[in-house]
């Protein structure tokens, strides 16, 4: 099915729809089957089942056949609230897992923003039975912040940039322009904070590589950012001179973070002696 969706039932199976697959990348898919898994892991199925069955029998047991329309309403209040208390329960799982799994970090909040520009509202696919994407947007931003995720994105007003101690890197809008400025700060976000999960970050090893009229920023074999020929155009340069002005900056973030570890280091073998 074509459908932008996924659900588990209960006992474990997962299933994604083809459009999902089609709609989003890998790590915005780990972040989907992650809260699918937290689904299974809480329990949130059978737990709702076994309070259905409860609100039945409790229902006859008082009223009889008489309860049945009072029944259905109270069960659609429990049901609204408990839904609400179990995407909570399943985003937060989904993005320990995510994380833990080592994908970007900001994967779950990508994925939730692209699929809320898609929907023009709350039903739409994924959304037609979990709460507002604001507020599951709002959550994320909230978990992301509590786990000290570094670089973190700032954004105020119309800039969008990212912040990791005293290196900042603001230079989105010659990569997207305005409007997906944002979008691609957590891309890069998340591709540096798995750069920095490394023992050592070594500013000599950002390298460019072409992938047909595209230019890549790689660390090792991790994709930093990636420049389209269209932006270079836009830019009025080549995708190769575009992607090369940003080495710069990427190496002096690795720089700090050359400077962190070896002082965590000395602090390791302070605490040691």
């Amino acid at each position: 099915m074509n459908e932008v969706n996924a659900l588990a039932l209960p006992g474990g199976p997962v299933y994604v729809f083809k459009g999902l697959v089609d709609f989003m990348n890998d790590d915005e898919l780990a972040g989907v089957i992650g809260h699918e898994i937290g689904h299974i892991v809480k329990r949130h199925s059978i737990k709702q089942m076994e309070k259905n069955m409860g609100m039945t029998l409790l229902m006859l047991i008082l009223l009889g056949d008489r309860g049945l329309p009072l029944q259905s309403v109270l069960q659609q209040a429990l049901m609204a609230r408990n839904s609400r208390e179990a995407e909570e329960e399943a985003d937060h799982h989904g993005y320990t897992l995510t994380l833990k799994a080592g994908f970007n970090p900001y994967s779950m909040l990508m994925g939730m923003q692209r699929l809320a520009e898609v929907s023009g509202g709350s039903d739409f696919g994924m959304f037609a039975s979990h709460p507002e994407p604001e507020v599951r947007i709002k959550r994320l931003q909230g978990y992301i912040q509590k786990s000290n995720i570094h670089p973190q994105v700032v954004t105020d007003g119309q800039s969008v940039r990212l912040v990791d101690g005293e290196w900042t890197f603001d230079s989105f809008a010659a990569l997207s322009g305005e409007r997906k400025s944002e979008s691609y700060a957590y891309k890069l976000a998340g591709a540096l904070y798995r750069v920095a999960q490394n023992p050592q970050v070594r500013p000599d090893w950002f390298v460019l590589d072409r992938d047909g009229d595209n230019v890549r920023v790689y660390y090792d074999d991790i994709i930093v950012l990636t420049v389209t020929a269209q932006q270079a155009a836009i830019a009025g340069t080549t995708a190769t001179e575009l992607a090369a002005s940003f080495i710069p900056q990427l190496q002096d973030w690795a720089m700090h973070q050359s400077r962190i570890k070896n002082k965590e280091g000395a602090q390791a073998k302070e605490a040691v002696n």
